[in-house]
């Protein structure tokens, strides 16, 4: 379930004219040529070039010109598009006196469309260019920690951190359906286990913290009742691989662990997260260490009946 998004050329101006933006933006550059006698143009690197350059087609006629620095002299700053906005407070905020006007070609925080995907733009496409903006993210993360991303250790690493997400969070490609078809169920084979304690205990996985994007690790032990039906003992560790392989904290991860079980295999099941080591809590901040974070999803008979709970739990090592 990709969030990447292709976008050409005829659905940028398709769009610019569907959102106003075309008028919008002539109407800056009016407004600005009634300030000055020429129109100063921004455009954030590196987005902000080819847009200006598309948006420039359908100027009207003013004098403009664009420069290369970011000063008091701006009229109007140029952008491919607005994620968080992070990028445009900055600028304005910094030269409060310029009466900044700003230009996009896609904003996501209102356009829906595009919200919470990532845009390939036409000048982004090709070999190896798809991934350069997000290499650019890496590049400036080492340059704000000090560090130089162009001396030889560093060359690649841009391209391995990518590469290690894709990695790390490939649950994000998994639907509702995509979960409901790996955890199919069979009859054949629970002969004489209805009303059976099953579990597959010490789970290995590990997740990031949503929070600081620190990694936590432990284990997971899952135990059902059969209903005359069971899941064959993979699909067990592959569950909890998908929904671990996502930006979590520890109590959504059981939780959803168990409702994905309680949806599709039995309505009695408990799962425990155990032997969880949080770097988040032991590498920064507090900087506590031995800690074990406990945390268990109950449905069903095992929510009720306390002598069921304590066989689960005996039989996984917890009393």
């Amino acid at each position: 379930m990709t969030k990447k998004v292709y976008v050409t050329t005829e659905e940028l101006i398709d769009n610019m004219n569907r959102n106003g933006s075309l008028d919008m933006i002539n109407h800056m550059l009016l407004n600005a040529a009634s300030r000055n006698e020429t129109v100063n143009i921004y455009a954030v690197p590196r987005g902000g070039i080819p847009a200006s350059y598309l948006y420039a087609k359908y100027f009207k006629s003013v004098n403009y010109k664009f420069v290369d620095k970011m000063d008091e002299t701006v009229d109007i700053i140029i952008d491919d598009l607005i994620d968080s906005g992070n990028t445009i407070e900055l600028i304005k905020n910094m030269y409060p006196d310029n009466n900044l006007e700003v230009a996009v070609l896609i904003n996501k925080q209102t356009d829906v469309k595009y919200k919470n995907k990532w845009i390939v733009f036409p000048w982004e496409k090709g070999i190896g260019c798809e991934e350069s903006s997000a290499d650019d993210i890496v590049i400036r993360m080492l340059e704000y920690i000090g560090e130089n991303p162009s001396r030889e250790g560093l060359l690649e690493t841009p391209k391995r951190v990518l590469k290690a997400w894709d990695e790390w969070f490939e649950g994000y490609k998994y639907s509702d359906s995509d979960i409901k078809k790996m955890l199919k169920v069979f009859e054949d084979g629970a002969e004489g286990v209805r009303n059976e304690l099953v579990i597959v205990a010490d789970i290995p996985f590990t997740s990031f913290c949503e929070h600081h994007i620190a990694m936590f690790e432990g284990v997971v032990s899952i135990g059902y009742i059969s209903n005359g039906k069971i899941l064959g003992l993979s699909k067990f560790a592959r569950l909890t691989k998908v929904f671990a392989s996502r930006l979590q904290v520890q109590e959504r991860l059981t939780s959803q662990i168990a409702q994905a079980l309680v949806e599709n295999l039995s309505e009695d099941v408990m799962v425990v997260c155990d032997k969880t080591t949080h770097s988040c809590m032991c590498s920064r901040g507090a900087r506590t260490y031995g800690t074990n974070t406990i945390t268990s999803s109950i449905h069903g008979r095992f929510k009720d009946n306390m002598a069921l709970r304590a066989e689960f739990l005996s039989l996984i090592g917890r009393k």
